[in-house]
């Protein structure tokens, strides 16, 4: 468990992170895709991880969409560390990162049915701008939320 005394770090993802990425995809998602995240860990500046004590206990994927608009592809915390403050922290790092960058926007999308998620983006600022219907491969809509940085 987080606890007080214990320091969480945001930093960028490193190749040897890649296993633990992968196992949180894998206990977070229906259908996690490893591939992605084996390819790009430590590879790109748009993964971030959430690291305590106990080791990495999330992980951020963000890219560029536009020339001044960035994308959360995927957000992920280790089901025993939710509710920590983990995600939030996460993403703060990543709005870091994309206004060192010059970005001016970052959107996501997100389950119409995962209500924490989207508590979550609306606590960091974003709003909802529209409805993606069938987006993921179950058929569920999705939220398009926005936020300026």
């Amino acid at each position: 468990m987080l606890t007080q005394s214990m320091r969480l770090r945001v930093r960028r993802a490193r190749p040897h992170d890649a296993e633990r990425v992968v196992e949180i995809e894998r206990d977070c998602f229906t259908n996690p895709n490893p591939a992605l995240l084996l390819h790009v860990c430590g590879r790109v500046d748009g993964l971030l991880v959430a690291e305590a004590d106990d080791g990495i206990l999330g992980y951020v994927l963000f890219t560029p969409s536009s020339a001044h608009r960035a994308r959360v592809m995927s957000l992920a915390v280790s089901p025993r560390y939710r509710r920590m403050g983990v995600a939030k922290r996460l993403m703060r790092g990543s709005f870091d990162v994309l206004r060192e960058r010059g970005f001016r926007k970052v959107g996501l999308e997100v389950r119409v049915s995962n209500t924490p998620a989207q508590s979550l983006y609306e606590d960091l600022g974003f709003v909802l701008t529209g409805v993606d219907e069938g987006y993921y491969e179950d058929g569920e809509d999705a939220y398009l939320m926005e936020k300026s940085l």
